[in-house]
């Protein structure tokens, strides 16, 4: 990825408390007269119920926090209907008083999993996540908790529950593995049932380290290897480990052309890795068993259970999203659902569409790895051509999930709370961020 200066940000959690424990809180409400959050209660700083805690109104209920987290639980005749323990999806509105975006409010499981943070203030934001229906004072209820809610204001509308899908292996599987980042990169791997190990891109020299020793963990063997473009980003570890690794490698995939002409036609600071790769499969053709070079409508038959399809061929003219827009678009199909790696795909994307036989494959996709680290990458519109986005993977460190320039949230001038806004509002419960370590996906 290029144009993203590195910034070192952190951010720390609360710890959570067990269910049901006395959560130290302080909140207020205001509302008017409908009934439709009359089984809402507020805990407060006891833990005990606070009879006057909130009111109702038309649109829901508004919420003034005083102390630094805040509890809500829902127990109306939709809540009863469940059994304890059950599993069910929450649906509601959310909308937090004020302007700009808000950092600090972050939304958390009564299990103390974090749902969200980083709302778009004085708009509805729509919040679903997955949880389980438990008791409190004799009575069925689910929970929604606030934490760093200080001082917000904060109305909640639109409450649907519904009984969650049986829970089964989301890649029919197939381990699927987001590699942990040290700064900007991207990797991943998966492993199928039948023990066959896929690299997609694998990220730049500081993580091949953490890289050869996941891989040595597979008899040292990759059985494919795919690079989505030749930044640096992404194909730096695949360059250093053919240099410097005994990790065999028995068919790698990638589109390059000559470095000077990348070099001629963008000025790209990467030109040079395409030279580079191609001077190392022929420098150790002990370590790559067979060169492939995908291209539109290209299908890998990896094992019995999993296929890679290359949706484009790479393109390479003059355009002014050069590296990013040349990568290829790899759809990688499982026993259960399938799943989209776009790299750092750009406005390309939308060419893509265009044709009928890319457009199916990419429709059909629930995995999707968001392109460009989750910014700037392809346009709203392809995004909206996908028709069910059950998981999101962000290849981000947290400074650009977060927009932080070092200046805290939402400080510098990228585009990913933008792609963040565009998934709530798609109901996505599953996101998985490399800056937050190694991650699988089963």
């Amino acid at each position: 990825m290029r144009n993203l200066k590195k910034i070192a940000a952190a951010i720390a959690f609360a710890m959570i408390l067990p269910v049901f424990s006395a959560i130290p809180l302080n909140a207020t409400a205001e509302t008017g007269e409908s009934s439709l959050f009359d089984t809402v209660v507020l805990k407060s700083m006891t833990g005990e119920e606070s009879a006057d805690a909130y009111t109702q109104g038309e649109s829901g209920m508004k919420l003034n926090i005083t102390g630094k987290n805040a509890s809500v639980t829902f127990g109306g005749d939709d809540v009863q209907q469940f059994g304890l323990f059950d599993d069910v999806i929450i649906d509601l509105r959310l909308k937090i008083e004020g302007s700009g975006y808000n950092g600090d409010l972050k939304l958390y499981k009564p299990e103390g999993d974090l749902i969200d943070y980083g709302f778009p203030m004085g708009e509805w934001n729509r919040v679903r996540y997955k949880t389980k229906v438990y008791e409190q004072n004799g009575k069925k209820i689910v929970r929604l908790d606030f934490y760093n809610g200080k001082g917000k204001t904060i109305e909640i509308s639109d409450f649907k529950i519904e009984k969650a899908p049986e829970d089964k292996p989301l890649l029919g599987g197939v381990k699927l593995y987001s590699m942990e980042c040290t700064g900007l990169m991207e990797g991943y791997v998966l492993v199928t049932p039948e023990g066959k190990v896929i690299v997609i891109d694998g990220g730049d020299n500081a993580e091949v380290d953490a890289l050869v020793k996941f891989l040595r963990t597979f008899t040292n063997k990759v059985d494919y290897w795919f690079i989505t473009h030749f930044h640096s980003d992404h194909a730096t570890a695949l360059h250093v480990i053919l240099q410097n690794y005994d990790i065999a490698i028995e068919n790698l995939g990638y589109s390059f052309i000559e470095s000077s002409v990348v070099k001629e036609r963008s000025g790209d600071s990467d030109y040079w890795l395409c030279d580079a790769i191609n001077e190392d499969v022929l420098e150790y053709p002990n370590k790559v068993k067979n060169v492939i070079t995908p291209g539109y409508g290209d299908v890998y038959k990896v094992s019995e259970t999993v296929s890679v399809k290359a949706l484009n061929d790479a393109w390479f003219e003059k355009n002014n999203n050069y590296g990013n827009n040349s990568g290829i678009i790899y759809k990688v199909e499982t026993p259960g659902e399938d799943i989209l790696f776009l790299g750092d795909m750009g406005d390309r994307g939308d060419y893509y569409l265009q044709d009928d036989w890319a457009r199916s494959e990419i429709e059909s996709c629930t995995v999707i790895q968001m392109a460009h680290h989750g910014q700037n990458g392809v346009t709203d519109k392809f995004y909206a051509a996908i028709k069910d986005i059950k998981v999101c993977l962000y290849p981000a460190a947290q400074w650009i999930y977060d927009n932080d320039n070092g200046n805290g949230f939402n400080s510098a001038n990228l585009k990913t709370l933008h792609t963040r806004d565009l998934m709530r509002e798609r109901g996505v419960m599953e996101i998985i961020i490399s800056a937050h370590g190694r991650k699988l996906l089963i």
